[in-house]
């Protein structure tokens, strides 16, 4: 619940809420997706681990069948409920 908390602007948060369900299933670029919402990068990641936290997104690993590429490459945003996302 101390993660929840931490929002502190609901209309920036809805519309950044907004902006992940138009970007679900795409990679996730926190730094484009916290430009277009108007907060900063720190905030972006915060907010993310609320939606992630609450069960609404989750962020699907990179895989690739060479171990190195695996960790280097950026993971995909999905939102959980697709009702939700439309």
């Amino acid at each position: 619940m101390r993660a929840v908390s931490a929002v502190g602007d609901m209309v920036r948060f809805r519309k950044f809420v907004a902006l992940c369900a138009g970007r679900t299933s795409q990679l996730l670029n926190y730094s484009s997706l916290g430009t277009d919402a108007g907060v900063t990068h720190p905030i972006t990641k915060a907010w993310l681990s609320v939606l992630e936290a609450t069960f609404l997104v989750h962020q699907l690993p990179a895989w690739d069948g060479n171990v190195r590429k695996r960790m280097v490459r950026t993971s995909k945003l999905h939102f959980v409920d697709s009702g939700l996302a439309c």
